[in-house]
């Protein structure tokens, strides 16, 4: 049986100021891994590195996979998410 994990609820919130380009740069990073832009923010800068280019494209796959499609793209994000990220 699985095991739901209970999160404390949200109730803090965090402004920020920013250029309107970089406000679309973060939401389109965003769509493009298949997360709210919350929920990229929060990964971006609370997880030790950022999300790779291609964990980002796992995540979007899981948006709209199947239920096995799911499994494996989860099997292959941990895998992703375990690698040391390269410089550019």
């Amino acid at each position: 049986m699985a095991t739901i994990m209970k999160r404390d609820p949200r109730t803090e919130r965090l402004d920020i100021r920013l250029t309107r380009n970089d406000k679309r740069a973060i939401e389109g990073a965003a769509a493009k891994a298949g997360m709210t832009t919350s929920e990229y923010v929060r990964a971006c800068t609370l997880g030790s590195t950022a999300i790779s280019p291609d964990l980002r494209v796992v995540m979007a796959r899981l948006a709209t996979a199947g239920r096995e499609e799911k499994r494996r793209l989860a099997q292959l994000a941990s895998i992703i998410a375990a690698q040391p990220q390269r410089r550019r």
